[in-house]
């Protein structure tokens, strides 16, 4: 991407790559953390898998049905079986450069991705830590007001 003779490129749009997982992220934190209110370091684990997991069948997902639709409508005038035979070939080679995929990136995904998700553990840990000293009904008296 950086030997783009593009003038309007710049390297803001590396930014553009990690899009998939910006968006996956909330939605992968509310289900692995917030909903259970457990923000234990296995979890922040699990939420780093469930991401990398959602974004891999969503990048998938994409892939396949875009390089169907590509064969599908190049080769609409074909005879059935060469169009059938194009897409389950299709299919096969995205399924396949998504697998190559998952394990070219697995290791710079974990090495980014880990150390954020513990950051922004540590940060709500940080934030959200009670702040003076518990009483014994004090839990119950602000649940009451």
């Amino acid at each position: 991407m950086s030997g783009t003779k593009d003038p309007t490129w710049t390297f803001a749009h590396i930014v553009d790559l990690a899009l998939p997982g910006l968006i996956a992220y909330p939605a992968c934190w509310y289900m692995a953390i917030f909903r259970y209110r457990n923000y234990s370091l296995y979890q922040t684990m699990v939420l780093v898998g469930a991401t990398f997991a959602a974004v891999t069948a969503v990048v998938a997902a994409f892939m396949i049905i875009g390089g169907i639709y590509v064969v599908l409508t190049t080769f609409a005038a074909a005879q059935l079986w060469k169009v059938a035979l194009l897409a389950a070939s299709a299919t096969f080679a995205y399924a396949l450069m998504v697998a190559i995929g998952v394990i070219i990136l697995i290791v710079p995904y974990a090495i980014v991705a880990a150390p954020t998700a513990l950051a922004h553990r540590w940060l709500l840990l940080k934030i959200f830590a009670p702040t003076g000293p518990a009483t014994p009904g004090a839990a119950s008296t602000r649940l009451k007001s």
